[in-house]
């Protein structure tokens, strides 16, 4: 127990990577979390042929000049995000909650078009918005017949002995600097070199041309027991600067520039015991933390028609969004290597930030169609289909080999994606009675993450101000890998989100 304890508080004392990109990160940066103001969250986002809302300029850039008067808004944000995690026949649950404020905008309208022929209007508008939030944490544990081995053999097999063995005078932490800053090594040689001198892979032939390896751990009837913590924050922000205008009070047309943020933090803890006394380590504990920061720009293209008084139709086109990234990984190995003494704990803490290559990524583009129908003085219904390109979803440089494999599994793994949402809303003199659907099909050809969210909303009209509530339910599921190589075995995700939406609205 003495000695156990002594393991769990070096593993506790130490920082918290390696974790390289891969499919998970092109789906977490090109999916949302369908957020918004409190009426455009309630109606499900059903905005393209409406306008006439904040949020409404990310469904279609033409709905500033639907605003009747300049108005400013602001959304405060509670969500609960419920995590279940299946892994190896076990499952857990956590919950996360988040406040924060989610949105914050203003639309300027210009009645005043003199000398602008057939022009009624232009508006002007500016809105601030939290497409995601990463902030979740989930556990999930088995036994495994798989080992953390496999992991290091991926990155080892292959590479030359001479990189994973240290010189006269060389320290462990000097050669990982020396691998992760080498042309052609960097961080899968790394990767080696931690499994090498923990002692779970050992050489074929002691020579330095030697490039095989086998593992020293056995594990006991069962397989190997394996805990998996993970923990993410962050958030993606995005920041539309929008024009439009209205020719004839029918045709609206708009553009949008948008700047995007992203700040995202991940740690993963990972701990492997149940070896037999014939092995070389007793227990095995790897943690790693990356962060990432990302800017981006898009541009969006909007028209909205008025068919009749009562009738509307828009159309919309997203450009991909492009990403270039700035990464830091951190990681360090604890290993107990003996199970009779407590004074065999290895640790392999480089202390070393390893600073990637910046690398970019283009987030899938994206076509609507919308319509709605609105009863004067009564509401209105609404719907809107999108067709989102997964299949050009990619990572570069392209020049890069490790990209260019990469952005040939996306093409095998990812698939173009129908997003479909229904709205409508009923008014009783000054309180207005929302709901509304989301459906958006499965991005993973193998797998199912189609992702699934019910909206229901209250609004007040104050005459020279508006509040707004909304209640939203987001639920889908997901299939991660416990690392992107080697160790594979997935872990099967399932998301329940609930979020509560509060907008104050300020007419001008």
């Amino acid at each position: 127990m003495k000695k156990k304890m002594l393991f769990l508080w070096l593993v506790l004392c130490l920082n918290f990577t390696g974790i390289a990109q891969g499919i998970q990160d092109a789906l977490r940066y090109s999916h949302e979390n369908f957020n918004g103001t409190a009426r455009y969250t309630a109606l499900g986002g059903a905005f393209g042929a409406l306008g006439g809302d904040l949020s409404a300029l990310h469904s279609n850039p033409a709905a500033s000049s639907v605003f009747a008067v300049s108005q400013v808004g602001i959304t405060a944000n509670h969500m609960n995000k419920n995590l279940s995690s299946s892994f190896l026949g076990n499952e857990t649950t956590t919950d996360n909650p988040v406040f924060d404020i989610g949105q914050l905008g203003g639309v300027f309208v210009f009645n005043d078009t003199s000398g602008m022929e057939g022009w009624t209007k232009l508006s002007v508008a500016f809105n601030y918005q939290k497409n995601a939030y990463y902030n979740d944490d989930f556990s999930a544990f088995g036994f495994n017949p798989n080992g953390i081995e496999q992991y290091f053999l991926h990155y080892a097999d292959g590479l030359n002995l001479e990189y994973l063995q240290t010189i006269d005078n060389e320290t462990i932490d000097e050669l990982y600097q020396y691998l992760g800053e080498e042309p052609g090594l960097g961080y899968g040689a790394q990767q080696a070199l931690l499994g090498y001198q923990s002692f779970v892979l050992q050489h074929i032939e002691d020579t330095p041309t030697n490039n095989q390896y086998f593992s020293t751990t056995v594990a006991n009837a069962g397989g190997y027991e394996q805990d998996v913590y993970k923990y993410r924050e962050g958030n993606q922000k995005k920041y539309t600067f929008n024009f439009s205008a209205a020719y004839n009070n029918r045709l609206h047309l708009g553009i949008s520039l948008n700047s995007h943020r992203i700040e995202y933090s991940e740690r993963m803890d990972f701990y492997e015991v149940n070896y037999t006394a014939s092995s070389t380590i007793q227990a095995f504990r790897f943690q790693n933390e990356l962060y990432s920061q990302g800017e981006g720009i898009s541009f969006q293209l909007g028209m909205l028609y008025k068919l009749l008084p009562n009738v509307r139709f828009g159309l919309a086109y997203d450009s991909p969004t492009w990403f270039r990234f700035n990464e830091i990984n951190k990681q360090f190995v604890v290993v107990d290597l003996d199970s009779d003494t407590t004074n065999d704990v290895l640790v392999i803490d480089p202390q070393v930030d390893l600073i990637l290559p910046e690398y970019w990524v283009h987030t899938p583009a994206q076509l609507k169609a919308s319509f709605a129908y609105i009863a004067k003085d009564k509401g209105f219904i609404s719907a809107e289909i999108g067709r989102k390109s997964f299949s050009q979803l990619a990572f570069g440089p392209r020049d890069d080999d490790y990209f260019t494999t990469l952005n040939g599994r996306l093409r095998e793994t990812l698939q173009d994606v129908t997003l479909v949402r229904l709205g409508g809303e009923y008014r009783i003199e000054k309180a207005f009675l929302r709901a509304g659907y989301i459906n958006e099909s499965s991005s993973v050809i193998q797998g199912d993450n189609a992702r699934t969210v019910r909206s229901y909303g209250l609004g007040y009209d104050f005459g020279n101000s508006l509040l707004d509530f909304s209640l939203q339910f987001l639920s889908f599921n997901q299939s991660q890998p416990v690392f992107q190589n080697g160790l594979t075995d997935p872990i099967e995700l399932s998301h329940k989100q609930m979020n509560i939406a509060l907008t104050y609205s300020l007419k001008l």
